[in-house]
């Protein structure tokens, strides 16, 4: 706890320089600010389009990676109703449609429609995922995303409301 009776503090998330900013400042710092990423990796995620930490918690292949994750692990095997017109068509290549969600947890990222060779291979590089699953659980992504709702909520003021 501080001299002002605060302890909210990310500090294992971010670099030291971030430690003392706010969840608004650090969802518009480069990805870099993460712990654990280092400022190379700045230029390989803006050829994903993704210059902020922001960015890359609301990447919309992290999200549905994620939503894939999580869901999977409600699925029953084999027991899709017959009349279900369930799917996820706009997020998948056409060839993995028929999947279930645990089969496509399986799959390469570039399963998702959007993904193509170069940006699987970056997500290698940067990251080591090979799987729908290791993006959807990716731990930058995650904690990406967290400070981005944080930064929602937080008021610069420090007021209640």
């Amino acid at each position: 706890m501080t001299e002002s009776g605060l302890s909210m503090n990310i500090n294992a998330a971010v670099d030291k320089a971030w430690e003392d900013k706010t969840f608004a400042e650090i969802a518009a710092a480069p990805p870099s600010a993460l712990q654990g990423m280092a400022e190379r990796v700045d230029d390989k995620f803006a050829q994903l389009h993704i210059h902020t930490v922001k960015e890359l918690g609301e990447w919309p292949f992290f999200l549905w990676a994620r939503a894939i994750v999580t869901l999977a692990a409600k699925e029953i095997s084999n027991k899709r109703e017959s009349a279900s017109k369930m799917n996820i068509n706009q997020a998948l290549d056409k060839e993995y449609e028929g999947k279930s969600l645990t089969e496509i947890l399986q799959l390469p990222p570039k399963a998702l429609q959007g993904i193509g060779p170069k940006y699987e291979s970056l997500l290698d590089e940067i990251g080591g995922i090979k799987t729908i699953e290791a993006l959807g659980t990716w731990k930058f992504a995650q904690w990406a995303n967290a400070i981005a709702e944080c930064a929602k909520v937080e008021n610069a003021d420090m007021s209640h409301r």
